[in-house]
């Protein structure tokens, strides 16, 4: 016979209740730390993602300083094409790297704008 058998309809109630409970509680417990650990995560990659955000911008300031200068040197030299829009490359001497400052005069377009000519 078992254990069960021999309690009454009153403590069986009780001790589902009890199990209930003590399940509940565990769910609970185990949310929290999810819901804590994706919040640590998501805060983590939003500040790496700013602090890159940070360092790409005063990349790209030191970038358009260079190639200005480098410009200015190309221009000097001679070695700017009379015709140039303003875009240029600089090759190392070994010619294993390359940079290439590209002056796109042509408006590139996309749906977006063909929507837009529409609405006008």
């Amino acid at each position: 016979m078992s254990i069960t058998a021999e309690l009454t309809t009153a403590e069986l109630e009780q001790m589902l209740a009890n199990r209930k409970k003590a399940e509940r509680a565990k769910e609970e417990k185990e949310k929290a730390k999810y819901e804590e650990d994706r919040d640590k995560m998501v805060e983590k990659v939003l500040l790496t993602a700013s602090a890159l955000f940070r360092e790409l911008g005063e990349f790209k300031t030191y970038c358009h300083i260079e190639m200005d200068k480098q410009a200015v040197k190309l221009s000097e030299y001679g070695k700017v094409r009379s015709n140039s829009k303003g875009g240029f490359s600089v090759t190392n001497s070994d010619d294993t790297m390359r940079i290439t400052r590209r002056r796109d005069t042509e408006p590139v377009w996309d749906e977006r704008s063909g929507k837009a000519v529409e609405l006008i």
